[in-house]
Order: structure tokens, then C-alpha cells, then sequence
């Protein structure tokens, strides 16, 4: 395991595809079915940039298999809430291949010590209602539902 360079930034662009195309089939309203490579290849580009971005790949004999990426959200106090140092989960994408073999979860492990070490009071990530697999994978990591998001088309 290792964080992303920009040397990645082709691998990232390839293994978003996983994530992608699971979005694209369940939610096509909201997500794109084929995003533009080169777009795509400069959202990495700027989130490695990013002080507040982490992507972590997981590798195998040289191969990257997963990424995850996650960004820190500092809140500050209001009058209404108190500060918060936030770790969000914002993409897991594994091959296929690799699935079901702890690369996720390890990539979860590595994150949460890295926001241990940025001093953050929580880690957060968010689901489809229906993605039932993730949602497993999550709880066996740790994570519990804190809030629910209701949606209405309109």
C-alpha cells in the first residue's frame, strides 16, 4: 500500500471504472456512463495536488488492484455546532478480481491512521440506499448509519 503519484494518474483513471460503471448502471440520471478520460485524468490530478485529498493505492506484485480517496474537512466552531476534524470517504474502487479478498477494508485501515495522525475526531463515507454489498463491507469495517439523506426527483 502507498499513496497515489501523478506517475498513477492512468491507473486511477482505469480503476475508477469499477466505481463508475456501478454508478453509471444504478443511477444513470446522475452519473456519467463513459466520463472523459482526459477530464477525468485532471480531477486526479488536482486532488493529488489537493493538501486535504489522500489516495491510497493497494498493490500486488507490482499491479494496483484498489484505490481509495479521501478528504479532510475541517469545521470550525459556530454557534450552533462544535469544530470538527473530518475524514470523508469518497471512493473505493477494487478489480473485480481482487474483491472480497481484504484490500478494501485494508485501505480503510491505512486511512484511518492516517486520520488519526491529521487529529481527526471521526471518519465518514457515504452509500446508495441500495448498494447492500458496500454497506456489509462497511459495517464489518466499523462504520454505523448516523444520518439518512432523502431524495425527491423532481
Amino acid at each position: 500500500m502507498r499513496p497515489a503519484d501523478s506517475a498513477d494518474l492512468d491507473d486511477l483513471v482505469s480503476l475508477n471504472a469499477v466505481v463508475q460503471r456501478w454508478h453509471a448502471n444504478n443511477y444513470p440520471k446522475h452519473f456519467r456512463a463513459d466520463p472523459n478520460a482526459r477530464a477525468l485524468r485532471q480531477f486526479f490530478a488536482t486532488c493529488l495536488q489537493d493538501p486535504h485529498a489522500h489516495i491510497l493505492l493497494a498493490l500486488r506484485k507490482g499491479q494496483i488492484l484498489a484505490y481509495l480517496m479521501a478528504r479532510q474537512y475541517l469545521r470550525p466552531n459556530s454557534p450552533l455546532t462544535h469544530a470538527r476534524n473530518r475524514m470523508h470517504i469518497e471512493h473505493i474502487a477494487v478489480l473485480p478480481s481482487a474483491q472480497r479478498q481484504g484490500i478494501g477494508k485494508a485501505l480503510i485501515s491505512r486511512i484511518e491512521a492516517t486520520a488519526r495522525e491529521q487529529r481527526c475526531d471521526e471518519i465518514m463515507l457515504d452509500t446508495w440506499a441500495d448498494n447492500v454489498d458496500a454497506q456489509a463491507a462497511f459495517g464489518k469495517s466499523g462504520f454505523r448509519p448516523q444520518r439518512y439523506w432523502y431524495s425527491k426527483e423532481l
